[in-house]
This record gives C-alpha cells, sequence and structure tokens, in this order.
C-alpha cells in the first residue's frame, strides 16, 4: 500500500453534522464507557484484597464494609454479576459506536479499508484501553478504596441480573471445579500478613485457563480444614 492509495482514501471519507440524536448517543456512550471502566475495575479490586484488608473488613465497622464481606462471601455470584454487567454494557457501546459512525463519517469505495480499520481495530482499542485496562491497573493500587466506592453499584446489578446470574450459575460456566482431566500449571501466592503475621495463599494464575478466586487464604484455616476430611480423599468442593 502505497502513500497515494491512502491519500485517495482519506480523500473518499465525508463528514456530516452530528444530529441532535447522535449527539445524545454520544453522551450515552461515555457514561456506558464509565459503567465498563466500573465492572472491570470491580473485577481486580474483589478478587485481590490483600490480607490486611480483609482483616480491616472483618471488623465490619460501617455498612459498605459489611456488604463487600457479604459479596466476596458469595464469590461465584458476585462474579456472575460483574461478567453480566461488563458484557452488557460493552454490547450497548458498540452498538452506539457503530452507529455513531455511520451516521457523522461517510466512507466511498475507495475507503473501505479506512471503514474496517476504524469501525473494528481503532473502536476496540479504545473500548479495551479505557474500559478494561486503564480501570484494572487504577483499581489494584488501592483495592479496598475502589471496593467500598463500588460495592453500592455491585448490590443494584446483582439485584437487576439476578435471573440471569441464576441460568448462568446453574450452567456451571461459574464456577470453580477441579477435573482428572485439566491441564496446565497453577500459580500461587505466598505472602505473610503484617496484621496477624500469619502465612496466606492465593492463586494468581491458571495455566489452563478458566475463572477462579484470588482471594488469600491463612494456611491454618487450610490446615484446620484438611485435618477434618477423611484420609481417602476428599471432593474439590471443600
Amino acid at each position: 500500500m502505497d502513500i497515494s492509495t491512502i491519500t485517495e482514501a482519506f480523500s473518499d471519507v465525508t463528514i456530516q453534522s452530528p444530529t441532535v440524536g447522535v449527539m445524545l448517543a454520544g453522551l450515552l456512550a461515555v457514561a456506558l464507557v464509565f459503567l465498563s471502566a466500573f465492572a472491570s475495575g470491580s473485577e481486580i479490586a474483589f478478587f485481590s484484597l490483600s490480607p490486611s484488608d480483609v482483616a480491616e473488613l472483618e471488623d465490619g465497622k460501617n455498612p459498605s464494609d459489611r456488604k463487600i464481606q457479604m459479596l466476596r462471601e458469595d464469590s461465584e455470584r458476585t462474579l456472575a454479576t460483574i461478567l453480566i454487567t461488563n458484557n452488557f454494557v460493552n454490547v450497548m457501546i458498540v452498538m452506539l459506536l457503530s452507529n455513531i459512525f455511520v451516521s457523522i463519517v461517510k466512507f466511498g469505495p475507495k475507503a473501505y479499508w479506512l471503514e474496517f480499520l476504524i469501525m473494528t481495530v481503532f473502536l476496540t482499542f479504545l473500548l479495551l484501553l479505557f474500559g478494561e485496562i486503564m480501570p484494572k491497573v487504577y483499581a489494584r493500587q488501592d483495592s479496598l478504596k475502589f471496593c467500598r466506592r463500588c460495592v453500592n453499584g455491585i448490590m443494584f446489578s446483582r439485584k437487576l441480573f439476578w435471573p440471569l446470574e441464576n441460568v448462568l450459575l446453574k450452567s456451571g460456566i461459574v464456577a470453580e471445579k477441579i477435573s482428572p482431566k485439566a491441564s496446565g500449571m497453577l500459580t500461587w501466592q505466598l505472602a505473610i500478613s503484617e496484621v496477624d503475621n500469619e502465612l496466606y495463599l492465593r492463586l494468581v494464575a491458571n495455566g489452563c485457563g478458566g475463572l477462579f478466586s484470588k482471594d488469600w487464604i491463612s494456611l491454618s484455616k487450610i490446615a484446620t480444614v484438611l485435618e477434618t476430611q477423611p484420609a481417602t480423599g476428599f471432593s474439590s468442593g471443600v
């Protein structure tokens, strides 16, 4: 592709003045990007709390902390809530942005490849950057603070999508299962808490894919549970 082809493609693009409906759709798309960022950040924040954060939550000094604790205890439904919210919002964003570009930008025959580039690569990049990458990086800086800010929104989404969450949970898509046929490597992190000086363990990567919880669990609790199990073995639900 030479410079003349690129020049001809841009010259075959015309821009029209946006209507009131298009401007409203643009404002709605911006608002939905913030919702997408909220959902993406929540996914990281709720499942990457440190042992000191968990200890602070267990004090239950304010209503927000009690709600966070409840959502963490029902982690599978919480994850289902976040996934449904994020996917629903992302679909809406793509539909709105596609409609906005079609209404404002008109691509001629010579600019067919430019239309494909903008409508797929560029829009996808913007959505990933502002709706996925940046909020996840921000949420990881102070997970507990982010949880406290977004917990009421998660509770609202939990009630709104409750029927869909039931379908997702019953389908087994969001469930922590261990299969003898599973393959790949698991990556764990070991840390010592500054609060109680106990050792904590959490799963941080699953080489064969799939969802998993990143909660920190104390080794003493793991030992206590294992001591109550039969020597012949126990189910993965333990």
